[in-house]
């Protein structure tokens, strides 16, 4: 769990810092904004760079598709698309709109990007 991983580096991070994120934020957002609230109150700024596949964001799909997870390869699910497609983007939408709720109650930048944009990009958007 991403949360996790930030509760062990607060403590190795001394100095006031840039801590710049990349990740596509997947998980708890609840422990996610408890951990990246640590780093605020140790006066860090942070910037998270939020990495969407352009499909996770569309669902274009239109044929039976199987989905496997990343992290556990024995988890695959073999789905018509039409009959999640609205739900899967309801789901979506809400999970974007707590972590943005979150970061920007901890002052946090949130740049959302896709894989197929330049990190290049995303960070003169956020310079902007």
């Amino acid at each position: 769990e991403l949360g996790d991983v930030f509760q062990q580096m607060v403590s190795r991070i001394h100095r006031r810092s840039l801590l710049v994120i990349i990740s596509d934020l997947f998980g708890d957002v609840d422990q996610l904004m408890k951990s990246l609230a640590h780093f605020r109150h140790a006066n860090h700024e942070i910037i998270v760079l939020q990495i969407w596949d352009p499909d996770e964001l569309d669902f274009p799909f239109r044929q039976w598709t199987q989905f496997a997870s990343l992290e556990n390869a024995d988890n695959r699910h073999l789905v018509d698309p039409a009959q999640i497609r609205r739900a899967y983007l309801d789901k979506l939408e809400e999970f974007q709109a707590q972590l943005t709720k979150g970061c920007n109650r901890h002052r946090i930048s949130l740049v959302p990007m896709t894989t197929d944009q330049p990190y290049a990009d995303a960070l003169a958007t956020w310079m902007a």
